[in-house]
C-alpha cells in the first residue's frame, strides 16, 4: 500500500466507513484501502446479523475507533428512533422495513426472485436514526456511507439532518420500479442528493439487477433494469483539507480513478512527488484483484476499442476530435 496514505491516515485517524443493511459482510468493495478504514455495520436481521465479523457492541462502548476495525449494531436505521417492523422475506435478501408491493413483484411470477412479495415472519426490532447514531458516537465525518436497507434508502438519508453534510461519498442501492409499497425510487434520491449538494458519478446496474416477465433464455440486457447501485459525490473546492484527501481514496477504492486524481492534482497540501504517488495508487485501485476481473480486463483491453468505438451503424471507428 502507498505510503503517503498510511501516513496521512497515522496523522488523522481511519476512513470511516457506515455500512448500513450489512447481510453479507461489511463493505469490502474498497479496493487496496480496506486496512485504513475503520467500518460501522448495520443489520437489524438477527439471522443475519449473527454471521458478522467484528465487535458486537453498544454505541456507547465503542473506544479508540483504528484502521482495520470493524463495530456491528443490531440496529434498523430509519426516520425515527424505537421499534419497528421487520418484514422477513421467503427470499432473504428481500428483508426491509417496508412491505413488498405483491402487485408490482407479481408481474414477475415466473422469475424466482419474485419471492420477495412472499413475507415469511414480521419481527420487532430496533431503529435508530443516522444522525442520533452519529451523535451518539461522536462522529463528526462519513468517509463512504453504503445503504442498502431494500426501499427505505431515502428514509436513512433525511434522517442525518443535517449531518448530511458530513458525508463525503454516498454508494446507494436504487430501484426503479417499486418493489415496496410507498417506496422511493432512484429519481427520488437522486433529487434529494442533488438538492444537497451531491452529484451523480455512476450507476452500476449488474446483470441480476435485470429481471424477466416471460423468458428465462433471453440475454440479460433483453430485460428491464430494476435495481442498481448509484454512486454520488459531495461537491466542494476546498482542496485543502485531509477530508477531501480522503473523499479521493474512497473514490479511488471504488475504482473513480479519473475523479480521485482530479481531486489529487487539485488537492494544495501535496507536493508534486505526492501527487505523482497517488495518481498511481488510483490507477493500481482501477485494476482489478480477481483472476476473473483480470481476465475481462484483458480482453477489454484487446478488444474494447473496437466495442465501445465502433459505429455499428455506419461501420467505422468513432473518433474523437481534437
Amino acid at each position: 500500500m502507498n505510503n503517503i496514505l498510511k501516513n496521512i491516515v497515522a496523522d488523522h485517524g481511519p476512513i470511516l466507513v457506515l455500512d448500513i443493511g450489512a447481510k453479507g459482510g461489511p463493505f469490502f468493495e474498497l479496493n487496496n484501502i480496506r486496512d485504513l478504514c475503520c467500518y460501522f455495520c448495520f443489520e437489524p436481521n438477527p439471522a443475519m446479523m449473527k454471521d458478522l465479523p467484528g465487535q458486537k457492541e453498544t454505541i456507547q462502548e465503542m473506544t479508540n475507533l483504528k484502521p482495520d476495525a470493524i463495530y456491528t449494531f443490531p440496529y434498523a436505521v430509519t426516520h425515527r428512533t424505537g421499534d419497528v417492523n421487520l418484514y422477513v422475506t421467503r427470499r432473504p435478501g428481500g428483508t426491509s422495513t417496508l412491505k413488498p408491493n405483491a402487485d408490482v413483484l407479481g408481474r414477475f411470477s415466473k422469475d424466482n426472485w419474485s419471492q420477495v412479495k412472499d413475507v415469511i415472519k414480521t419481527i420487532t426490532v430496533p431503529s435508530i436514526t443516522l444522525e442520533e447514531f452519529l451523535v451518539s458516537a461522536g462522529i463528526n465525518r462519513v468517509d463512504c456511507l453504503k445503504l442498502d436497507t431494500q426501499g427505505n434508502e431515502l428514509d436513512i438519508l433525511k434522517s442525518s439532518g443535517n449531518l448530511l453534510k458530513s458525508i463525503s461519498v454516498i454508494f446507494v442501492e436504487v430501484e426503479f420500479i417499486q418493489m415496496y409499497e410507498d417506496q422511493p425510487l432512484f429519481h427520488d434520491i437522486s433529487l434529494f442528493l442533488h438538492r444537497n449538494g451531491f452529484e451523480l458519478v455512476d450507476v452500476k446496474i449488474d446483470p441480476a439487477g435485470r429481471r424477466f416477465h416471460a423468458r428465462p433464455d433471453l440475454p440479460y440486457d433483453c430485460y428491464r433494469a430494476i435495481w442498481g447501485d448509484a454512486v454520488f459525490v459531495r461537491t466542494h473546492d476546498m482542496y485543502e483539507s485531509f477530508e477531501s484527501l480522503y473523499q479521493g481514496f474512497v473514490l479511488a477504492g471504488l475504482g473513480y480513478a479519473d475523479i480521485a486524481i482530479d481531486i489529487f492534482d487539485k488537492h494544495k497540501t501535496l507536493s508534486g512527488s505526492e501527487k505523482k504517488q497517488l495518481e498511481l495508487f488510483a490507477r493500481q485501485s482501477a485494476e482489478p484483484n480477481t483472476f476473473k476481473g483480470k481476465l475481462k480486463r484483458c480482453l477489454e483491453r484487446i478488444f474494447g476499442l473496437e466495442i465501445h468505438r465502433y459505429n455499428w451503424l455506419r461501420g467505422k471507428q468513432v473518433k474523437s476530435v481534437n
